[in-house]
């Protein structure tokens, strides 16, 4: 965080403050101790950037993963490199923590804990005017999660449920 309010106070840089808007779609599944449910979904993020150099750029964001049963509302650091400036592609992270909204009742009342996540993978930038970008991802993501199940006798159960996949986004950047 102290890193986010040097770069903000940097403000009379040639790189000012940015925007992105990001919608995606996440596919794999939930993950427990013995089995793996497929799930797939649909994410929606925004973020303010700041280019510490032409080819490095970080970003704090916030966003929704919605799946079947279960959203999670992600709080996040976005931490993209490039190696040159002037090529669309990058390698780019998202780490922070995830918030979970959901479970599922019935025969097994199901309610879902969030946890950290992690996406690493690529991005690519293609210039629409000199200030805005349209961009495209893909990343491999890592939710760590955990549920707790009470079934009809009243036992109570938790379980890691975490969820894998590959998550596909598009967007776009001022």
């Amino acid at each position: 965080m102290a890193l986010w309010v040097f770069l903000l106070g940097n403000s009379q840089s040639e790189c000012p403050l940015g925007f992105q808007a990001e919608v995606g779609y996440l596919v794999g599944g939930q993950v427990t101790s013995n089995t793996f449910a497929y799930q797939s979904g649909l994410s929606a993020r925004t973020l303010m950037v700041k280019h510490v150099r032409p080819t490095f750029l970080l970003g704090l964001g916030v966003g929704l993963d919605m799946y079947d049963y279960i959203n999670f509302v992600p709080v996040f650091l976005k931490i993209e490199a490039r190696i040159n400036p002037d090529k669309t592609g990058a390698l780019v992270a998202y780490v922070g923590h995830s918030f979970a909204d959901g479970g599922s009742e019935g025969v097994i009342n199901q309610k879902f804990e969030g946890g950290g996540f992690l996406e690493i993978g690529r991005s690519w930038r293609y210039n629409i005017t000199e200030e805005s970008n349209f961009l495209f991802g893909l990343t491999l993501k890592h939710q760590f999660a955990s549920s707790e199940i009470k079934n009809l006798v009243g036992q109570e159960l938790e379980e890691k449920t975490d969820f894998d996949g590959i998550h596909f986004r598009i967007g776009v950047s001022f």
